[in-house]
């Protein structure tokens, strides 16, 4: 039976890094499209993820506090830049979504978990743990968020009927949506995982035994 302290962490968790990933998915996904038909398309994906990336490790260090290193904010940033800038460079060169999807997301979820871990001095076993959350997290928070975002992206369609000048409120629409989605399904996985792998529960008044 969790205490109160464990359950306001998890909410926590799962409500600031949602707002990481809204804002984050929003400046990064803008920043990369300035890039669209220049030289620099190949590699936009590589700032915008890092942009992300910056949005949620902020957001998580103010939870976790001093449970985690000023670290934690480079290697989020850095395990997000990876994934989007892979599958965004691959997304140039081959033209396919799918496969370019797909690397992107392994590549993003191998060096954010092993990056965090890194950081957190994690031995194997909690860092195969964090592995195991991440893949999680992440393979689960990018399917309910695409969902998400067709789904809003057709209301939002329905709802502002017209010509091109629709175009804005129904890619707000379904990038919030999307992003929204995602972050609370990946804040909530990991969460779940996080609350055990934290160092020093015992401190904050929580029972580990009955994690």
């Amino acid at each position: 039976m969790s205490t109160p302290i464990l359950g306001s962490k998890f909410w926590w968790w799962v409500f600031a890094t949602t707002i990481g990933f809204v804002i984050g998915f929003f400046l990064g996904l803008f920043s990369s499209l300035l890039a669209i038909n220049t030289s620099l398309s190949a590699i936009s994906g590589f700032w915008g993820g890092g942009l992300g990336g910056l949005c949620v490790g902020i957001a998580q260090k103010l939870v976790l506090r001093n449970q985690v290193s000023a670290k934690w904010i480079l290697a989020t940033t850095v395990g997000f830049s990876i994934g989007c800038g892979i599958g965004g460079l691959i997304l140039v060169i081959t033209s396919n979504a799918i496969i370019s999807s797909i690397l992107g997301i392994v590549s993003g979820i191998i060096s954010l978990s092993f990056a965090q871990a890194l950081t957190m001095e994690w031995q194997k076993n909690k860092t195969l743990k964090w592995l195991i959350a991440n893949s999680i997290g992440v393979t689960v928070g990018a399917g309910t968020g695409a969902l998400a975002c067709i789904l809003a992206g057709v209301i939002a369609q329905n709802i502002f009927r017209g010509g091109l000048e629709t175009l804005i409120p129904v890619l707000v629409s379904a990038t919030l949506a999307g992003s929204m989605v995602s972050g609370l399904t990946y804040s909530g996985i990991t969460g779940l995982f996080l609350i055990k792998l934290l160092p020093k529960l015992q401190t904050m008044g929580v029972d580990t035994e009955s994690l």
